[in-house]
């Protein structure tokens, strides 16, 4: 009899984490259906039931922490982003995610680098390449109006636009 509670009890050790990882790919799924459907509340509760089955998840934090940044919460996103770039350095879509939050807050710096990140874990994802180099267009632009001085105020008077003229009358149309 003995013999039989061992086994049943490694039996349960065993399928425990089984059951989990099913009901995490259960959470994953209903919430990936609520993302397509733009439900980004109950996707968002689903994923963070996934990250409860699953904390070490690095895909379902990258997951929750993207509902955030579409639900608009980017600082809760980044926060996320990075939790999950914990778990998994070499997650590419999770320094993706958290450059697109930071551009949200306009943290440009902040951009740059996770996308530096993530094209140095995909060097030839080219979209990567445009992000940046908007990015830098966007630093040096913000540089240079920091370095340039305000200039004094105009003394030419300002212009009105030219008071509106009605237009002609189209054809059958009579104009009173």
């Amino acid at each position: 009899m003995n013999r039989y509670s061992t086994l049943f009890s490694l039996l349960l050790l065993c399928a425990t984490p089984l059951t989990v990882l099913a009901q995490e790919q259960d959470f994953m799924a209903e919430a990936e259906k609520a993302s397509v459907g733009g439900d980004w509340e109950k996707a968002t509760t689903l994923y963070r039931q996934a990250v409860e089955k699953d904390p070490n998840s690095s895909l379902a934090l990258s997951r929750l922490a993207g509902s955030l940044m579409a639900s608009q919460k980017y600082g809760e996103s980044i926060s996320v982003f990075q939790q999950a770039i914990g778990k998994d350095q070499k997650n590419a879509s999770a320094f993706i995610g958290m450059g697109i939050s930071y551009l949200h807050l306009g943290r440009y710096n902040a951009t740059q680098a996770a996308f530096a990140e993530a094209k140095k874990l995909q060097p030839d994802k080219k979209e990567l390449d445009e992000v940046i180099t908007w990015v830098e267009k966007k630093l040096a632009a913000e540089e240079q109006a920091a370095a340039t001085p305000p200039s004094a105020p105009s003394t030419a008077p300002h212009s009105t636009p030219p008071a509106a003229t009605p237009a002609p009358p189209t054809q059958g149309e009579v104009k009173p």
